[in-house]
């Protein structure tokens, strides 16, 4: 029998490699999707009410991928979760660890519930999450330190839940925020400084807390800051006249606090500046332009 010739050897080598890397690759994706499908399962079963059957879906009858409110990525990363949207479908329970193994999730979004107990610190591994949304459900204790590594995070909505202890300082290191909503629960402490550095932010709502202490300078540096709403804590002192510095600015609410003599004059001079709410407002002859004098809620 004759031998296989150099060129059909060396093809045969190849073919066989290429197997094998297609083969390890299937193998760990699969291994990938188990563990996605078996963090969901986690998530369901610490959920404890659910009264209109939103996760009836989640069953081994039907491909994780095809469950109510769960989204997978396409092409380049097939079969993982990038979304988990379960809003105002009344679920009760709370937030399973195991959501932190959902390693290409960049939407959480679990608003309008009735979640209980504190934010997984896992989380904070969830490096491509733009957005966290747990707002309006009855979450306690407070922020973990871990969030602040979510450098992707565009979007962070903490508001109308029972939250509370200092707002950590590794809030700052969250380069990408632009929208972060903390009001209507029970943070204490003072403002963290460190919230300055977060350049890209436009609106910064911690209002209806039991915030103390001074308005920290560095909120000043925040350029990008359209709307800042203080109202409704026990911050003290004088009102840093660093504010002036936001020229973008449109609303300031710096009502119901302990706050001490005047604002800055400079700071009415700021001339996207078309609502500003605290007692002080007539002695820098700023004149409210706006039609809504409603705090952001």
């Amino acid at each position: 029998m004759a031998l296989p010739s150099p060129f059909f050897a060396a093809f045969t080598a190849i073919l066989i490699l290429l197997l094998s890397q297609k083969a390890s690759c299937l193998l760990s994706s699969k291994h990938n999707n188990v563990t996605d499908q078996q963090s969901l399962l986690s998530f369901k079963s610490m959920i404890s009410g659910d009264p209109t059957g939103s996760l009836a879906s989640w069953n081994n009858s039907i491909h994780f991928c095809n469950w109510v409110g769960v989204t997978c990525s396409g092409l380049q990363h097939p079969q993982r979760v990038v979304s988990l949207s379960l809003s105002s479908l009344d679920l009760s329970g709370v937030i399973s660890p195991a959501i932190a193994n959902l390693t290409f999730l960049r939407t959480i979004n679990l608003s309008h519930n009735k979640l209980r107990g504190p934010i997984p610190g896992g989380i904070g591994n969830l490096h491509r999450l733009r957005v966290l949304n747990v707002s309006l459900n009855s979450l306690e204790r407070g922020i973990p330190d871990s969030l602040g590594g979510l450098t992707s995070l565009t979007k962070l909505y903490l508001f109308n839940n029972s939250l509370s202890d200092n707002i950590p300082s590794t809030m700052g290191n969250l380069a990408s925020l632009s929208l972060l909503f903390l009001h209507n629960n029970k943070f204490t402490g003072s403002i963290p400084p460190s919230l300055g550095r977060i350049s890209s932010l436009s609106v910064l709502a911690l209002t209806n807390n039991l915030l103390n202490g001074s308005i920290p300078s560095t909120i000043g540096d925040l350029t990008s800051l359209t709307s800042l709403y203080l109202s409704g804590n026990r911050l003290s002192g004088l009102v840093p006249s660093s504010l002036a510095k936001l020229s973008s600015l449109s609303v300031l609410d710096l009502s119901n606090n302990e706050l001490s003599g005047s604002i800055p004059s400079s700071i009415g001079g700021l001339a996207s500046l078309t609502s500003l709410k605290d007692k002080y407002k007539k002695r820098i002859g700023f004149k409210d332009t706006s039609n809504n004098d409603s705090v952001y809620r």
